[in-house]
Order: structure tokens, then sequence, then C-alpha cells
């Protein structure tokens, strides 16, 4: 790691609580910032932390903060350093947090980046809701060496592009993950890219390779909204969805018609795994 934490960031985070958390195996940080303790550029910060080696280890962080239109805020921030818009498994868990403290309704709204969502942490599994537009989903062939690759393109909440591949769970599913995760056809902000295979009965098997992680994650709760709507354009799969990773996890989509919007509704297990405090060892 060759750039550093500024030693006012340090003093301000060393011994700053924190629990660890896991949405079907999408594992966070979640740090409560509501009395503002943390400010400014946390990139390095979050990279030290999430860091599978010398930090706690983690595929982003949440912080917690006090929201003038919601009933909280959360910012993402993925293992690299870099803002996301939205990570649907960690409101989850953020949700389940905020059900265990008293202090928040049931059934509470969020602020994220893509807007204020519905969660409710107290659910058996916990779940929160996503309007879509439903003329943003997009068929595309992408050309990646000599082999052409067809897939379909959906912001849910943040970019996915949805491929359906033969046997998700094979070992050279992700083989091309990294060249069309920034392929040049998706913008200079490239996209999450998302596998699929169909089981029956509204089932499927799914991998996701994500932006920030820049490699693959057990779960992605906007990958999983992603999927449920390229399953439905594809194969008209009925709602819900049921999406199982590599783990053997499952998670379920429901999509609802609202006029010329969809609504998915997103629930799957939460987990909070441990609790501590923030070292300077850690930070420094």
């Amino acid at each position: 790691m060759s750039a550093t934490v500024s030693e006012d960031l340090i003093r301000a985070a060393e011994g700053m609580p924190f629990q660890k958390v896991t949405g079907g195996g999408n594992d966070f940080v979640l740090l409560d910032n509501r009395n503002g303790r943390l400010r400014g550029d946390l990139a390095e910060l979050v990279r030290r932390v999430c860091h599978r080696g010398l930090g706690i280890g983690a595929d982003g962080l949440i912080l917690i903060e006090f929201s003038d239109a919601a009933d909280l805020r959360m910012i993402y921030y993925n293992r690299d350093g870099g803002r996301a818009d939205l990570c649907g498994n960690g409101l989850r868990c953020v949700a389940r947090w905020a059900s265990r403290t008293g202090s928040f309704p049931r059934l509470m709204r969020v602020e994220t980046g893509a807007g204020i969502l519905t969660a409710d942490g107290a659910a058996e599994p916990p779940w929160f809701t996503l309007p879509l537009d439903r003329s943003r989903p997009e068929r595309m062939t992408l050309v990646v060496g000599s082999r052409r690759v067809d897939g379909i393109r959906v912001r849910a909440g943040v970019p996915h592009l949805v491929i359906e591949v033969a046997e998700a769970f094979a070992e050279e599913t992700l083989a091309d993950a990294p060249s069309l995760r920034a392929h040049g056809d998706l913008g200079p902000e490239g996209a999450n890219v998302d596998f699929f295979t169909p089981r029956g009965g509204g089932r499927v098997d799914v991998r996701f390779f994500e932006r920030g992680v820049e490699g693959e994650t057990l779960s992605s709760g906007s990958g999983s909204i992603a999927v449920a709507v390229a399953a439905r354009i594809l194969h008209s799969i009925p709602s819900p969805v049921i999406l199982r990773n590599r783990e053997g996890l499952e998670c379920r989509v429901v999509l609802a018609e609202d006029g010329n919007r969809l609504e998915a509704t997103l629930a799957g297990e939460v987990r909070m795994l441990f609790r501590g405090r923030l070292v300077r060892e850690m930070l420094a």
C-alpha cells in the first residue's frame, strides 16, 4: 500500500466500533458515523479496513449517517475505496442492524445514492424494494477477442451486464469477466457482470464479478435483481425468482409491475458476524 491515511483521520477512526456483517456471503464492515467522526476522503482508509490480509477484510464498507429525508443514510464504498450509489445486500444488512438498535421504525426508509428505498430488517429474511424503469434493460452483443458475447444491460441502482451461460458454477465461467466489466461498449463506468443458468421451477444458479472488488463476490443484491429481470426477458421466468450462489445460499427476487415501471423486492439471509474496534495498526 503506497498511499497513506492522514494522522488526523487515523486519530478520528482509532477505537471506532465496527460490525462485520454479511448478506448471502457478500460481506461488509459497517460503521455508525452518525456523530460525523469520519469526514473527508476515506478511500485509503476503506482500502486498508477491507484488505483481507492486513485489515478486517470485506467486499465493501458502509457508513451509517443521519438523513434529513429518510430514517437514515447509508454511504457505500467498494473495497477499492470508490463509492457506489447502491449495494443491495449492504442495504439489507443496514436494515437488520437498525432493527436491532430499537431506534428506527420496522418499515424504514434509507437514503442511498440510488434514491430513498424501503427496507424491513426485522423480517425473516430481511428485504428491500427497488423501483426499476422497464424501458432501461438493453440487449447487447460485446466482442471479446474473437468471440461475441450476448448479454442484457440492466441498471438496478448500479449498472449490470447479465449473461446466460450453460453452467454458472463451471471454473471457466468468469474467464472473460474482467474484459467484460471494463468493455468500451459499456461506457466509462463499465458494469458489474452477472452470470446465470436457469434450473427450472423459477430457479437459477448465479455468479457475480463486481466493480470495485475487481473479482468474484459470493452474492450481489443489485446483481440478483438484474438477473431476475434478465431471466424474465429471456425466458419469461415467473416471479418470484430464486437465485442460488456457489455456496448453496439462496435469495428471492419478486418483480411487480406498476404501469411502465417494475418494482423489485430482494429478500435473503443476513448474518451479523462479529464486532470490534478499529486499531491504529490496521490504519497506519
